[in-house]
């Protein structure tokens, strides 16, 4: 019997001392997170939402919310969500519109207009998509994947429009 408790008690210091370690980390890890930047924030959510995780994308837009609730980023995740997992569009739109609006830095600006326009190009409006890609293009000229979705629209517009040489042309 008495070997049993020590046993126990033991294992019960161990639990505790464990215990304590965790919540004396707990601070250093919530401040790490806090200095996490929105932009990598974002990142992260989006990584989780393109892997079908669920659940992290969503505990990634709350601590966004809680850390940084005027961050374009955030909004850019609160629009990832709404399309990805709640499929509304609607709220998809109206969150990169918002991204846009509080974006301060023409790199963020560009993200919006990119998101904006990835969603037109969804619904097939072409044109619309071509303006919104043309308009992250002309912030971020070095982006190849906004130069790439820009002519890729351009040339849908023209082939939609009946013109096949304009629309090669818009992709050489």
């Amino acid at each position: 019997g008495c070997s049993m408790r020590s046993g126990m008690r033991s294992v019960m210091v161990r639990m505790f001392v464990q215990l304590c370690c965790c919540c004396a980390l707990l601070p250093t890890i919530l401040a790490a997170s806090m200095h996490e930047s929105p932009r990598d924030m974002h990142a992260r959510g989006l990584a989780h939402l393109r892997r079908n995780e669920r659940a992290a994308a969503r505990d990634v837009l709350e601590r966004l919310r809680e850390t940084h609730p005027d961050s374009p980023h955030c909004a850019l995740l609160a629009g990832h969500c709404c399309l990805m997992l709640d499929r509304s569009e609607q709220e998809a739109i109206v969150q990169y519109q918002r991204g846009e609006c509080v974006a301060v830095e023409p790199a963020d600006v560009a993200d919006a207009k990119h998101a904006i326009g990835r969603l037109h190009r969804m619904g097939g409006r072409w044109e619309a998509a071509a303006r919104s890609y043309h308009e992250a293009h002309s912030l971020q000229p070095e982006s190849a994947e906004f130069e790439q979705d820009l002519l890729f629209a351009q040339a849908k517009v023209h082939l939609l429009a009946g013109q096949p040489r304009e629309a090669a042309a818009a992709l050489e």
